[in-house]
C-alpha cells in the first residue's frame, strides 16, 4: 500500500484547485493549499514537517511555478516537484532553459484519477 504524503498545492484557480485537493486527499494524500506562489513559500516556510511533493502551476500571480520550486528546495530540499501545465508545448519551457528533462509535468486538462496516478508516480520515482 503506498505511503501517505503531503503535498503542497500551488494553483491560482480555486475550482481547479478544490477538484485537485479533492482527488489528492480521495488517494490518501494530506494536501495543503496555496492560491500562488508567495502563499506556498508562506505555508512550507511555517510548516512542522517535510513537504513530500509540491504540484504547482507553472503561471500563476505574484511567483510563478519554476520560481516557487526553486525557493521551496531551499527549505524542503528533499521535495519532488511536479508542474502543471495547459501549455501543450512543454519542450519549449525545456529548450528555453527554464527545466530539464528530470523536470515532471502533468497538462491540463487531466481527470482524477490521471491526477492520482501520475503524482503516485512522481512520489516512487517512476
Amino acid at each position: 500500500m503506498p505511503v501517505p504524503s503531503t503535498i503542497l498545492l500551488a494553483e491560482d484557480d480555486v475550482v481547479v484547485r478544490q477538484l485537485m485537493r479533492a482527488a489528492l486527499e480521495r488517494a490518501g494524500h494530506t494536501v495543503l493549499e496555496a492560491r500562488d506562489g508567495e502563499h506556498a513559500i508562506e505555508i512550507a516556510t511555517r510548516l512542522g514537517h517535510a513537504v513530500d511533493l509540491l504540484l504547482a502551476d507553472i503561471v500563476m500571480p505574484r511567483m510563478g511555478g519554476y520560481v516557487l520550486a526553486a525557493r521551496l528546495r531551499v527549505i524542503h530540499p528533499a521535495a519532488k516537484i511536479l508542474f502543471t501545465t495547459g501549455h501543450v508545448d512543454i519542450s519549449a519551457a525545456v529548450r528555453a532553459g527554464r527545466s530539464d528533462r528530470a523536470t515532471q509535468f502533468i497538462l491540463k486538462p487531466f481527470t482524477p484519477g490521471d491526477l492520482a496516478a501520475r503524482v503516485r508516480e512522481v512520489l516512487d520515482g517512476s
